[in-house]
């Protein structure tokens, strides 16, 4: 700080004391914000949904077949006009992956040792802790669905045995 400003703050307060005013008081007020759009949120019920897989034969996958896809959705609302057309972009997050031929499969807890892996809408493998595009905003003031599916296999090495498993994920989601 140079000595002429140094100089100002030291003395200024004297000066406003000697003054006519000296005896106001005088206060700041700092503004600040933030400046946001408001745009589409997850739906309440796709916050924390819980999927159950039905019917897995422990034979089928122990032979190297991948179950069925069971299909799920998670559901954007409150999408405004200025929306329409944007792209939606997820991220998919996994604390446990393993690579089984190229894809990444979630590691689940439990007995079984199943493997579970995320497909989009179209039945394809999605990518993890990687925006993927999912579709574009089709739907104002509405739910508008977003298709994914989940299979279960056996891990890498190993087989799976009869028990319960579970497995978390989660998402992100961005409008562009």
């Amino acid at each position: 700080m140079n000595k002429l400003t140094l100089f100002w703050w030291l003395l200024a307060p004297l000066f406003w004391s000697l003054s006519g005013r000296g005896y106001a008081q005088f206060l700041d007020v700092e503004f600040s914000g933030e400046l946001i759009h408001l745009s589409c949120k997850v739906s309440a019920g796709s916050v924390k949904k819980e999927i159950q897989l039905e019917a897995l034969r422990m034979q089928s996958l122990n032979q190297g077949d991948v179950s069925e896809i069971t299909p799920f959705s998670i559901e954007i609302d409150h999408c405004q006009q200025s929306d329409m057309g944007k792209l939606i972009k997820m991220t998919w997050h996994g604390t446990q992956l393993v690579d089984i031929d190229g894809h990444s499969y979630l590691i689940t807890q439990g007995d079984s040792d199943v493997v579970l892996g995320l497909v989009d809408g179209e039945g394809k493998p999605i990518i993890w802790d990687e925006p993927i595009d999912v579709g574009h905003v089709s739907v104002v003031k509405d739910e508008q669905s977003l298709l994914f599916g989940v299979v279960a296999r056996k891990p890498p090495f190993g087989y799976v045995n009869a028990g319960n498993f579970s497995g978390w994920v989660t998402f992100s989601v961005e409008y562009e």
